[in-house]
């Protein structure tokens, strides 16, 4: 079974991510923190879930080094974020797509499932 890591703070929308990645038949893993790009590699995913903003710290700088990383950066990366400059953010830390919150559930499993598939 697809392995989808979601690193979100906030628990609802972690619970509500959870359950979408469920539906489409992938197992979740959840964070509610930065992880390293070690721990990331250990868990092996094969797409992230990333929120920008977690708790004061910045996701777009995890994404940076999840991007740098030879062994985890082929890993697609979906930035998530009620900022208004998503996109520019996205395109600057190298993320694979980003989300606007909210979002369309069918818009997230578009997403994930090109990149799953």
């Amino acid at each position: 079974m697809k392995t989808a890591l979601i690193i979100e703070d906030d628990k609802d929308t972690l619970d509500i991510l959870g359950y979408i990645v469920n539906d489409i038949g992938l197992k979740n893993v959840n964070s509610r923190t930065i992880l390293t790009t070690h721990e990331i590699y250990e868990l092996s995913p094969h797409i992230i879930l990333l929120d920008h903003f977690l708790n004061m710290k910045l996701g777009d700088n995890l994404c940076l080094k999840i991007k740098s990383d030879p062994a985890i950066k082929h890993i697609p990366v979906i930035m998530l974020s009620t900022h208004l400059n998503i996109e520019v953010i996205a395109k600057k830390s190298l993320a694979d797509t980003y989300l606007a919150k909210p979002f369309d559930i069918g818009d997230l499993t578009g997403l994930i499932n090109t990149f799953i598939i």
